[in-house]
């Protein structure tokens, strides 16, 4: 006679909270990336508007090469310690919330990047940690800097490229001048800008760097040599190719400012540049042999586990529900800022293209006109990817309306001018009329004086205002518009809007001998106003 044990009674209430523990993984999972897509939405879009940051997509790709590289041979992973994993995010949401509020990308990447390393030690414990820390580290690269950090070193680069081609200029005895970061040669003028200084190669030298020395597994301290070779290379490289572009103009009538040609000077520039910083690496690793330099492969037979997911931080029940009212929040503030126009950005651009010499008059209170110009630009130019400008000859100097477009958010004039060699004497704002002007008061060694009125518009001809740069003023104005939108609270400013999607900038530059009194720039503020809203008329116009 045989016996059976007897049968395990089932408890309706461990079964469920066991039926809910293997599916709270698959929640969490989702409502973290409910959270964290929209973020990258935000990240991403801020850095493709900046063309030095546009190596984006290659460092995502360089991230997930890199941490594949380090997955294999971990072995069985155990969960990390659930107190520093709740500190981790008990930081982390609430400054995504607050980064996301306030429009804060730079302390939105750096709240990701701390939620990204407590969501990988909650996971696997320091071993995993470690193991993704290289990919980490590249991935930390895409947050921007704060302070606005990244526009001086991106000014620094034009400066020192400006200064370095002009001593090799000299070298080679060609005549020319230096006004800021313009280089005037005889019939030529060679504006160092972004594209022109290498800002664009010195970002991406060095996402390409950092991310072969990581895949390379190279040494802490070889890794940051290389690095800095590779930034005084990218300098020297961006030198030189400014030298050739205003020497072959110069001797030898060659244009190679504008076209493909343009082009593949700065792509074989490139070329060379991360060649050179590839010997620069072997020559290390030829006086400097490490055991780390060329590791050898994982045992095969030594694959990474990852623990059961119910009992990392996946499996906590509280953590979905927050994650989920997280990203409600954070849904609440998506095209907050957006009006619906009712009018594609493709129309206000066409329009503005139609612009012509005959929107303004021959004789203007007392100006002569004397040209017009039509300008087209690479899209990354600080001056607008395309320009309309009336030139006016005055008794004793120029003045020139240029209508500058599009541009995704007010653009400040004063970096353009600074890098053409104007000093800024004064600086003022005021709202004259409904029209949000800037208005700046310059000099230039020849005692040259310089006087410029510029305000924006968009799609619909209204008015755009500067956009604010104090975190907190950002984050009261949109968190009085969420309130406006989602609870019926009236809005202080219902009118004005921190982004635009597409700008129109128009400015008014005067170049004098002399300095003008008050009564004559109360009159070129006058002309600049009905300009203005001449060329805003002529933008609201449907182009044929």
């Amino acid at each position: 006679m045989s016996s059976t044990a007897p049968a395990r009674p089932v408890s309706f209430v461990s079964s469920g909270l066991e039926r809910v523990g293997g599916i709270l993984p698959l929640f969490g999972l989702v409502a973290l990336a409910a959270v964290v897509v929209p973020w990258m939405g935000v990240i991403g879009g801020y850095l493709w508007a900046r063309p030095h940051y546009q190596v984006m997509p290659l460092v995502l790709l360089g991230v997930g090469i890199v941490a594949a590289s380090r997955w294999p041979g971990l072995g069985q992973l155990r969960p990390g310690d659930w107190r520093i994993v709740a500190a981790g995010f008990a930081v982390s949401l609430p400054a995504l919330a607050v980064a996301f509020a306030a429009y804060s990308p730079v302390l939105g990447g750096s709240a990701l990047l701390l939620l990204t390393a407590s969501s990988l030690y909650g996971l696997g414990g320091w071993k995993l940690l470690r193991a993704m820390l290289p990919a980490w580290l590249l991935l930390a690269i895409l947050v921007p800097l704060p302070l606005g950090l990244d526009q001086r070193l991106v000014l620094s680069l034009q400066q020192v490229t400006t200064t370095w081609s002009s001593h090799l200029l000299d070298l080679a005895e060609v005549e020319h001048a230096v006004s800021g970061n313009v280089i005037q040669t005889p019939g030529k003028d060679l504006f160092v800008e972004q594209a022109c200084s290498g800002v664009h190669s010195f970002f991406t030298v060095l996402a390409c760097t950092l991310f072969y020395a990581l895949w390379k597994r190279r040494p802490m301290v070889h890794t940051v040599l290389v690095l800095l070779s590779a930034a005084g290379l990218v300098l020297v490289a961006n030198a030189l190719r400014a030298f050739v572009l205003a020497y072959a103009y110069q001797r030898w009538n060659l244009d190679l400012l504008s076209g493909w040609r343009h082009l593949a000077v700065g792509f074989t520039a490139f070329l060379l540049t991360l060649l050179l910083v590839l010997s620069a690496d072997a020559l290390m690793r030829f006086f400097w042999q490490s055991p780390r330099t060329n590791p050898q492969s994982r045992p095969a037979d030594f694959p990474t586990r990852l623990p059961e997911l119910r009992l990392t931080w996946l499996g906590w029940l509280p953590l979905p529900l927050i994650l989920t009212a997280l990203a409600l929040f954070q849904f609440g503030f998506i095209g907050i800022e957006v009006r619906d126009t009712g009018r594609p950005a493709a129309e206000f651009e066409a329009a503005l293209h139609q612009l012509d010499a005959d929107l303004f008059p021959k004789q203007w209170a007392g100006w002569l006109q004397k040209d017009f110009v039509v300008e087209s630009r690479e899209v990354s130019s600080e001056f607008g990817a395309n320009s309309r400008a009336w030139l006016w000859k005055l008794p004793e100097g120029k003045a020139v309306v240029s209508a500058d477009f599009v541009f995704s958010e007010w653009h400040d004039l004063q970096v353009c001018y600074r890098s053409t060699g104007w000093g800024i004497e004064e600086a003022g704002f005021a709202n004259v009329s409904g029209v949000p002007v800037t208005m700046l008061r310059m000099t230039r060694p020849g005692s040259r004086y310089g006087y410029l009125w510029f305000t924006h518009f968009d799609e619909q001809g209204r008015a755009v205002p500067p956009s604010p740069t104090n975190f907190f003023d950002r984050l009261d104005r949109r968190l009085a518009r969420f309130a406006s939108r989602w609870f019926g609270i009236a809005d202080s400013q219902p009118d004005e809007e921190l982004f635009a999607q597409s700008v129109c900038q128009v400015q008014l530059f005067l170049e004098t001998s002399k300095v003008l009194s008050p009564a004559e720039q109360e009159q070129a503020l006058k002309q600049f106003l009905e300009g203005v809203e001449k060329i805003r008329q002529a933008s609201l116009l449907r182009p044929s």
